[in-house]
């Protein structure tokens, strides 16, 4: 909810999941360190409606060492790490990844 960079790219994720949801694409938002509360309320004011998981101590940037926000992360259906990009999404960079990924 603080981060520009990562809501600048929200727009672009959720336009992105709701065209390929079908196709088996899913996108989970991570909130850090925010409670639930805050993170409702945001994701209900600009309807976000993908699900977003609360790291509420911060580990899942450790696990996936997260060198910086947003970072994203794109995982085959075998649950392999493909893609770890770090900075701003953007659409076109978000297709172009997922056209290796979901012929």
């Amino acid at each position: 909810t603080w981060c520009p960079p990562c809501r600048a790219e929200i727009p672009d994720l959720e336009s992105t999941y709701l065209a390929r949801r079908g196709d088996g694409f899913v996108v989970l938002g991570i909130n850090v360190e925010e409670p639930r509360a805050t993170v409702e309320q945001f994701t209900d004011e600009i309807e976000m409606t993908y699900p977003v998981l609360l790291d509420e101590g911060g580990q899942l940037l450790q696990t996936y060492r997260a060198n910086g926000l947003p970072m994203s992360v794109l995982v085959d259906r075998e649950g392999v790490i493909q893609v770890r990009h770090v900075g701003f999404l953007t659409a076109d960079q978000l297709d172009n990844y997922l056209a290796d990924l979901i012929p």
